[in-house]
Parts: C-alpha cells; sequence; structure tokens
C-alpha cells in the first residue's frame, strides 16, 4: 500500500526497502508496518534479531555495522529505497563523543560511498531531530522574534529556568520553529546530526536520488531503548519508584508516540520532492512533569499503593533546551500527516502494556 494525497492508500508494486537500523526502537515498528504493506525488506543492524521473531522470518537480514563496506554492499544492492535510521544516540555514548561521531556521521559517510556504486536507489529517508535547532524561535514583546542560545549549568542558580532576550534580556514566550530557523544545537548528538542533513543533502544533489529528512520530536512507545530518559520515567513509575526530573520539571517537549511517526514514515513512500525537511511531531507541548504525573496517575489501576513521585532537581542539564515547540504544518500540507496519538492515550497504552507484560511473565 502506499499513499496519494488525492486518493488515499492504494495498492501498489511492491517495493525493495532497506533499513538501516532495523532492529532499533524505530526501524522495528516501521519494518513490521512495512512487511504488513507487501513491500520486500531487508533489514541491516549491528545486533541479531530473535530467531522467532515475525521479523527474522520474513524479512531479509544483515548483521553488520555501516562502516563494513562489503556487508553494506551487499544489504543495499538491487534495493529502490533505504529508510536510514542506524544511529547512536548521546544516552548510549554517554562519555564517549568519538563512538557517536563515528556511528552517525562516518557511518552516514560509508553509506554514501555505497550509494555512489548503485544506480538502483532512487529515494532515501533519513531520521534527524529538532535537537538541530537548539533552543527554537522564541518571542519578545520589545524585539519580537528572538532565538536565544542554549542555556548553560550557570544559569541553575537563577530563580527562573526560562531562557531571556538575548537582546533586552526580557522574558520570551515559546513560538513555533520551522524547518527554515538556523540550526544552533550545541550538544554533540545535534551536531552530529546536522552533519548528517549536510552530507546527505550533498549526496542527493550529486547522485540524483530523492531525500526526505524527518526532524522527530520527542519519540516515545513499546520497545523504546531502556537508556532512553522517557523509558526509565516509565520504568521507575510500573516498579512504584520516584521520578527525579530535572529544573523544576515545567520544560516541555513535544511527545510524538511511535506508531504515528511510523505513519509519516510510510507517508514518505510517495514523497516526489527531490529534497525536502520536515518536523514530525503532534504540535502539542507537554511539560515533563505532566508526563511523568500522567503515569503516575495511569500506574494506580495496577498500583493502588504506588509511592511514586516526582521529584525535582532545581538543576540545569547543561546544554538541555527549555522549551521545544515546532511546526508541522510543512508535513501536514506535503504528506497529509497528522499525530493521532494523544500523549495520555499513548501514555496509558504503554503503562498497560508494561504491567501486563509483568503480568504474562509472572503467570
Amino acid at each position: 500500500m502506499e499513499f496519494s494525497r488525492d486518493k488515499g492508500f492504494h495498492a501498489v508494486k511492491s517495493r525493495k526497502i532497506l533499513i538501516t537500523g532495523g532492529t532499533g526502537f524505530i526501524g522495528k515498528h516501521l519494518a513490521t508496518a512495512l512487511l504488513g504493506s507487501g513491500h520486500e525488506l531487508t533489514l541491516m543492524g549491528r545486533s541479531s534479531l530473535p530467531a522467532q521473531s515475525e521479523l527474522a522470518a520474513r524479512a531479509r537480514f544483515v548483521t553488520a555495522d555501516l562502516a563494513d563496506s562489503r556487508k553494506l554492499e551487499e544489504a543495499i544492492a538491487g534495493q529502490d529505497v533505504v529508510f536510514h535510521k542506524a544511529s547512536s544516540h548521546p544516552d548510549l555514548c554517554r562519555a564517549n563523543d568519538l563512538d557517536l561521531f563515528q556511528s552517525n556521521i562516518v557511518g552516514t559517510q560509508a553509506l554514501i560511498d555505497v550509494l555512489r556504486k548503485s544506480s538502483s536507489i532512487s529515494h532515501l529517508i533519513f531520521d534527524s531531530s529538532i535537537s538541530v535547532y537548539g533552543e527554537g524561535c522564541y518571542g519578545c514583546s520589545l524585539c519580537g522574534e528572538v532565538r536565544p542560545p542554549v542555556r548553560s549549568s550557570e544559569r541553575s542558580i537563577l530563580s527562573s529556568f526560562e531562557p531571556c532576550c538575548p537582546n533586552c534580556n526580557g522574558p520570551l514566550e515559546p513560538l513555533p520553529t520551522t524547518e527554515c530557523a538556523a540550526l544552533a544545537g550545541v550538544s554533540s548528538y545535534a551536531m552530529s546530526k546536522k552533519v548528517q542533513e549536510e552530507l546527505l543533502e550533498l549526496a542527493s544533489e550529486q547522485l540524483g536520488f530523492r531525500l526526505t529528512v524527518f526532524r522527530y520530536a520527542t519519540v516515545y512507545g513499546p520497545g523504546q531503548r531502556s537508556t532512553s530518559p522517557y523509558a526509565r520515567f516509565i520504568s521507575s513509575v510500573c516498579n512504584g519508584e520516584s521520578v527525579m526530573l530535572n529544573e523544576d520539571g515545567l520544560q516541555k517537549r513535544d511527545f510524538i508516540h511511535v506508531d504515528d511517526v511510523v505513519r509519516a514514515n510510510l507517508l514518505a513512500l510517495a514523497q516526489r520532492q527531490d529534497r525536502q525537511k520536515m518536523n514530525i511531531g503532534s504540535c502539542v507541548e507537554t511539560t515533563l512533569y505532566d508526563f511523568v504525573g500522567t503515569a503516575i496517575e495511569c500506574s494506580r489501576a495496577w498500583l493502588p499503593d504506588s509511592s511514586a513521585a516526582i521529584r525535582l532537581s532545581q538543576a540545569i542539564s547543561p546544554g538541555d533546551i527549555r522549551h521545544c515547540q515546532i511546526d508541522c504544518s510543512r508535513a501536514k500540507n506535503e504528506l497529509g500527516f497528522e499525530a493521532k496519538i494523544a500523549v495520555r492515550q499513548g501514555i496509558c497504552e504503554l503503562i498497560e502494556s508494561t504491567f501486563s507484560r509483568f503480568c504474562f511473565e509472572d503467570g
């Protein structure tokens, strides 16, 4: 099945698709959906799949790192489309930026080098992040729209964690950040994503394949890696433990469920523009306090006597942004994409599935 904005979903000839990072969080969800749509699938990843899993039975799998050019050439041969999802995250490379850059930047360049030898790839969809923006757009009553710098840990001594206007030092209100905004992210992860985007955009121009770059908001859902802070929040709540939040817990994020992210990826198969960058989020801002509070509330059905609570560190994590508000109108206009799963629904379903799994394993 493939999406047309005019006709909706309709049957198309099966495509040959490679997913790098096919055993990752988003990769596995996407692979399941693509198999359900009748596509021929190759997954490439550093970890193997369970032998009894549906993906292992129905998809071709290549176990290798992107730096293994021979294996990569083997995986990409004869493919029509590449979903490039192989990536390292800062929570996986806490004290080693070299590993992060090796995986993200060197891995992407290795992919491009192999693409130069292949004429079959017509479209590449890449997973980037809204972290590339840093602090997004804000409005100042005196100065208009401004872009404050990412805050440092020195701000933790102040009574307010909100960024100030870089011109007049006045208060600010978050504004939706569009894809045209300058990329001002300063974390190692943000910098690696910016470089990946630039490398792929240049390769798209030179080699002639279509490029879709998705800048994801905060993705959550079942199967998320245990090192993710949001997975740790859910795990703590399900264990009846308190959750520590940085600052005052009122920093806002745009949470988007992995199933909505998968829908955006499926819709991208119909993308016909040569090069396009799109924010992918729910366009609903939720404070971390409310995210965890909702999880605690949902868990009461399973743990009525839970002692889970929210604790506040009153300190800034260096390089962390205060708020995240993005404009998703381009994805709506170009792909017909809008998120469908409300944050409360997604959290409660995640809590329920976690406890149901506990009950199944115990039973």
